[in-house]
């Protein structure tokens, strides 16, 4: 078989199959339950969040000549990520503005050409996702023991 230049790795390498070490550290049980009070559905948001923030990070190159929405840009995405590990009240309320905020900057960016319309349009549809998932939240009101 011809490999052309991939490299293929077998499920064994890779702890829990394909998954990097570090997208497995959020699913430890001590961050699950200390963190996160065993509520899957935060870390689905928060996870949610630090993907929106990757792919804000890898548009941002488009930025470059504008320093201002550079910045702007940046610091929101990495403000989604530290917002996400609030306690669940704060973190609504933080999320909602950061995310508000996000999808205004990628309007003026679609808007001056400054982000394509397919990158806006996607990371856009994102944002919006995510922000209706915050708005639905509901902090359990039954906990699991532990076994």
């Amino acid at each position: 078989m011809n490999n052309k230049g991939q490299i293929y790795r077998s499920i064994k390498d890779t702890p829990a199959g394909n998954k990097p070490q570090n997208e497995l550290l959020v699913l430890d049980s001590s961050i699950f339950s200390n963190v996160f009070k065993k509520d899957i559905k935060r870390v689905y948001i928060y996870k949610k969040a630090e993907r929106l923030a990757k792919a804000i990070f890898l548009v941002s190159p488009a930025f470059s000549k504008s320093g201002v929405l550079l910045d702007r840009l940046q610091y929101l995405a990495t403000s989604l990520v530290d917002s996400a590990i609030l306690p669940p009240g704060e973190a609504k309320e933080a999320l909602s503005k950061d995310l508000l905020a996000l999808s205004s900057l990628l309007a003026i960016a679609r808007a001056s050409g400054t982000l394509s319309f397919m990158n806006a349009d996607i990371i856009s549809k994102e944002v919006h996702t995510l922000l209706s998932e915050i708005a639905t939240y509901e902090e359990p009101r039954f906990f699991l023991e532990d076994s």
